[in-house]
């Protein structure tokens, strides 16, 4: 009968000893070939997190489709532009007011993607409203703090804002997307031509993507680039198995 229980007793134990062992190594594992400016173990501090938010700043790319043509801006930034000339300052913000006309700024480090839902004039200006997904909709303060998962970010940070914005004016011309564009020829990085905000519509799609990403074509689901610019990537959001941008798995 002793014999019997000391058996049962050493079965349990080993029992929750490779239970314990194997929920462990899953739970280190879920950060593995994960894609983010921050390694697994680093200390994360708000002066870490501050810098990556201001290299998506001046980095993000725009993707859209006009005409049926695809094309994107590389660095990208926003501005009037009249006779081909630039207006003022290149901002990397969206600067408008919202349907009850309280004033409204968006990073674009924090947007997704932006739609045209429609234009108006008034007098001799045009004004647009956008539709801007925001995502995440969390500052650097509140997320170095609560450290959420990838999954809470995007249950309780996504956001979606619509505000006007002025498009066109007679003195300081159209409201444009500006900064680079890769000249396949020459092999080297240009200006591209700006695009204005007037060229888009109800069915376009402007995307806002991190340059130090872009899918796998080796294999679907998956991505390369050094994640430079995910501000928001750090250890507590990767780790999370939902967490999307990873690295093809290479034998070690």
């Amino acid at each position: 009968m002793l014999t019997q229980d000391f058996s049962r007793l050493v079965s349990l134990h080993m029992f929750f000893f490779f239970s314990f062992s194997i929920s462990g190594i899953g739970a280190s594992d879920t950060g593995k070939w994960a894609i983010s400016p921050y390694s697994d173990r680093e200390e994360i501090t708000l002066e870490k997190v501050k810098k990556q938010r201001e290299i998506a700043l001046t980095s993000m790319v725009v993707n859209y489709q006009t005409d049926g043509t695809k094309e994107n801006i590389s660095e990208v930034g926003i501005a009037y532009v009249k006779n081909g000339r630039t207006i003022g300052q290149i901002k990397r913000e969206l600067n408008g007011v919202t349907k009850d006309g309280s004033p409204i700024v968006i990073s674009f480090s924090d947007i997704k993607e932006v739609s045209v839902i429609r234009t108006e004039s008034i007098g001799p200006k045009i004004r647009a409203l956008l539709k801007v997904w925001i995502f995440p909709d969390i500052s650097p303060e509140q997320l170095v703090k609560e450290r959420p998962t990838y999954s809470k970010l995007i249950e309780m940070y996504t956001a979606h804002e619509r505000l006007w914005v002025e498009i066109t004016n007679v003195n300081t011309g159209a409201l444009s997307f500006v900064g680079k564009t890769w000249d396949r020829d020459k092999r080297v990085w240009i200006e591209a031509p700006p695009r204005r905000l007037q060229d888009f519509n109800a069915r376009s799609r402007i995307e806002f993507l991190y340059s130090s990403l872009s899918p796998d074509d080796r294999e679907g689901g998956k991505w390369k680039g050094n994640g430079q610019g995910l501000w928001w990537a750090i250890p507590s959001v990767f780790r999370d198995a939902a967490y999307p941008y990873r690295r093809r798995a290479v034998a070690s």
